[in-house]
Parts: C-alpha cells; structure tokens; sequence
C-alpha cells in the first residue's frame, strides 16, 4: 500500500500566501494527484473488472445450458429420461431451501427492527426531551411577555426548527446504520442463493458429464426513502376554541396556558415523528426485502427453468429428421463457439485490469 505523509499546516500556509514551496513541501498536490488518478482511472477498472465478473458468471451458465442442449440433442432417450428425473428431484430440495430463505429473510429483518432501529429511537426519543425541554424552557422565559398569539407562533417555530434539524441529523446517522445491516445480511443471504444457484449448476453438469466453471457475481442494495416531515394537522374545534380563549384572558394568564399547552405540543411532536421516521424506516426495510427476495428466489428459478428447458429442447430435437438434426448439432456448436470466444475475451479484460490494480499497489 502506498503511504503520503503531508502536512496541513504547511498546505494551509502555502495556499494562504501563495507559496508553492511551502505547498509542495506540505506533499498535498503530490496526495491529490495519486487520489484523482485513483478516482478517475482506477476506480473505472474496479467498475470494469466486477462488470466483467457478472458477465463471465452469465456466459458461463448460458454455456452450461447449450452444452445440455447438445447432450440431450446426442444422448439416447431413456438415458436423458433418468437424468431428468434426478434433475426434478433435486429441484424439490431445493423448494424446501426456498422456504427457509424467505422465513429466515424476514427474521433477520425484523431483528434489524428490533435490535437496531427500535433502541436508536428510544434513545433519541430520550435525548431529545431532556435537551428540548431545557432549550423550551430558555425560550420560553426570553419571550413570556409576547402579546399571545405571537408566543404561540415563536414557541411553535422553535418547535418545529429544531426538531426538523435534530432528527433530519439523526435520520442521517441512522440511514447509515439500518442501511449497512441490511446489506450485510443481503450479502450473507445472497451468497446462500449464490451457493443454491452453483449446486444446481453443478449438479446438472456432473448428471450430463459436462464441465462448469463457476464465476463469482456482486450485487449492491439500496433503501430509498419518500420521508418528510409533518408537524401540524388541521386544527381540532376545541383547539381553536383553546386559542380564542387565551386571546381573551389577561396575558399573565394566557401565557401560562400556552406554556404547558406548547410544551405538552413539544412532547407530542418528538413522540410523532419518531413514529413517522420508525413507519419509513419499517416500510423501507420490508419493501427492500420483498424485491431482495424475489431477485434472490428469481435466480433459484430462472436457472431450473434454464436447465430443464435446455434438456427438454434436446429431446424435442431428436424427434425430428436426421438432416434437422444434423443442422440443430450445427447451430448448437457454432453457439458454444461463439460464447466461449466471448468468455475468453471477457477473461483477458479481467486480467488487464487486474494487472493495472496491482502495478498501482491497489489489493483487495
């Protein structure tokens, strides 16, 4: 790994007065060089070789199929038969890890609901009060002798700006959080699918006696959010009712009244939306899981679906004429030709880039 000793101080000097000497001593130009290369042209060949990943993992499967087109296309009926008959039967173990996938999806979730969310709620819930009401208590006491309305209206502007700055900070802080547990548990379950996706593959190969190279794919998840804030609904006929009286008593009175009134709306509002912010964090959580689950559950039967279509294709081919035959082999094998071309040619991107990454000392 690459290490850039720099000094801000001699860089904040240097930019401050204009001296390129003291700026090249600080070592900042030579740092910010090596990271926009590292931005600009390395980070493309990471991009690069993971895209290229991906692609070998579908070259190789559309490989696999072909290839058991060819076999069932060559291979006598009755022995295809059997074949096929051992392929269903492990396609009914694999429903039974289906099942599992999704129950253990949903616990894991909600263990993120319970073990994340919920306690960073409480807390904030907790924090808040004790710092709003103290801050509540200042304003409150600068402006307790505005005419009524006007301490109403600058209590509730206090109210609202500072609990939108507060939890639109927490809400950050907390996207991170539930965000990464959420990717964390895609991955682990995304490397079960990978694994159920693989022994599938596998096991189709070794039944036919064709080979397989298997290939790693990535993945990325996100959470997007339509959250905002809301702090006022239509008013109540007993609130307005509320408001007109305290116009009419005297201010020492009146003030009183919005006090306890404004600080219980203070309470009221912390309490809300954090139930707000918990809604949208929840829906957010289930609606990434249900579209995890079915791209995950997807892949588990786009590639049964891939295999058994393959082998039956094969079948149906064997039922037409000899010269039919003959030109099905053909196309078959031009097919393959074709996608081990591309294989290849997708394996020597990987290895360029690969070979860039390490002349730059950049290691995963």
């Amino acid at each position: 790994p690459e290490l850039y000793p720099v000094s801000a101080k001699l860089c904040l000097e240097g930019k401050l007065t204009g001296d390129e000497e003291k700026l090249k001593r600080s070592n900042m130009p030579r740092f910010e060089e090596r990271l926009r290369r590292f931005l600009v042209e390395e980070k493309g060949f990471i991009l690069i070789r993971s895209v290229a990943n991906n692609l070998l993992r579908v070259v190789s499967e559309a490989e696999l199929r072909t290839d058991l087109q060819l076999k069932s296309l060559l291979t006598p009926l009755e022995d295809i038969q059997k074949r096929l008959d051992a392929f269903e039967e492990k396609e009914r173990e694999i429903v039974s890890e289906k099942r599992d996938f999704e129950i253990l999806l949903e616990g894991e979730t909600k263990r993120i609901i319970d073990e994340v969310l919920d306690p960073d709620l409480q807390s904030v819930k907790k924090e808040l009060s004790e710092r709003m009401l103290a801050e509540y208590e200042e304003v409150y006491q600068k402006n307790r002798n505005l005419p009524p309305s006007k301490l109403r209206k600058t209590l509730e502007q206090f109210i609202r700006q500072s609990l939108s700055e507060y939890y639109a900070v927490f809400r950050k802080n907390e996207d991170t959080r539930v965000s990464m547990a959420f990717e964390k548990v895609a991955e682990r379950f995304q490397k079960k699918i990978n694994q159920i996706v693989d022994e599938l593959l596998t096991y189709s190969s070794e039944l036919f006696d064709i080979p397989f190279e298997r290939f790693n794919a990535e993945a990325l998840w996100s959470m997007e959010s339509s959250f905002y804030f809301k702090f006022k609904d239509e008013p109540l006929m007993i609130e307005m009712l509320g408001e007109a009286l305290t116009s009419l008593m005297p201010r020492f009175l009146s003030n009183k009244i919005i006090y306890k009134n404004m600080k219980n709306y203070l309470l009221e509002m912390i309490e809300r939306q954090a139930g707000r912010i918990r809604w949208d964090f929840v829906d957010r959580l289930q609606k990434s899981r249900l579209e995890f689950r079915w791209q995950m559950l997807g892949r588990i039967d786009e590639t049964i679906k891939g295999i058994k279509e393959a082998i039956e294709k094969g079948i149906e081919y064997q039922k037409q004429s000899k010269e039919e035959l003959k030109r099905r082999q053909q196309e078959i094998e031009a097919e393959l030709r074709s996608l081990r071309n591309i294989k290849e040619r997708v394996s020597s991107i990987i290895k360029s880039t690969q070979l860039n990454l390490t002349t730059n000392n950049i290691f995963y």
